[in-house]
């Protein structure tokens, strides 16, 4: 997903690097780290506070219910001293008419879209960035990435929130 935007997109891809170079900077600041010692990467879906299974991007969107992305059981805790930055969805499945993608922060709606809007996305295919809706959650912040499938049938797809986790360099096994 990455290589597309860099080899493809470009432009699309400085814009979030040069975000991402902000909000690393504001984690520095926030949890007293010597300068340069933090950076980011895009998230995995083991990692912490997420619950997902390694290098597993798919499952299972039941039809008629909100689900967490990954279809995991509850919202996600930041861990300590990390923040994850949202810039927007990917979605390859069609979630009908009615389906919606949603981010809450701290239990409060913070972005919702169609979830049409980045299956019918064409450039670049499947993903849809907001830059006037990037979330950051900082250390201990509860994030909540809801999915509502109104197909009409259960979607197995891959369906989740464009987004970066920032931390120490060792933490990200960038040392």
């Amino acid at each position: 997903m990455l290589s597309m935007l860099l080899n493809k997109y470009p432009e699309l891809m400085n814009i979030i690097k040069r975000r991402l170079k902000v909000y690393v900077a504001e984690a520095e600041r926030r949890y007293n780290a010597s300068a340069g010692s933090y950076w980011y990467r895009f998230f995995r879906p083991d990692d912490a506070g997420l619950g997902g299974t390694t290098k597993v991007y798919t499952a299972t969107y039941s039809n008629g219910a909100e689900e967490n992305f990954f279809a995991l059981a509850a919202a996600i805790t930041v861990p300590v001293s990390n923040a994850y930055v949202t810039f927007g969805w990917y979605l390859d499945a069609d979630f009908g008419n009615g389906g919606y993608l949603q981010v809450k922060k701290q239990g409060v709606v913070k972005s919702e879209i169609l979830a049409l809007k980045p299956y019918q996305n064409q450039n670049p295919k499947y993903l849809y960035l907001d830059f006037d809706a990037i979330i950051v959650g900082w250390q201990q912040e509860i994030l909540d990435f809801v999915a509502y499938n109104a197909f009409g049938a259960d979607q197995i797809c891959m369906c989740f929130p464009f987004m970066f986790r920032i931390a120490s360099k060792s933490a990200l096994n960038l040392e």
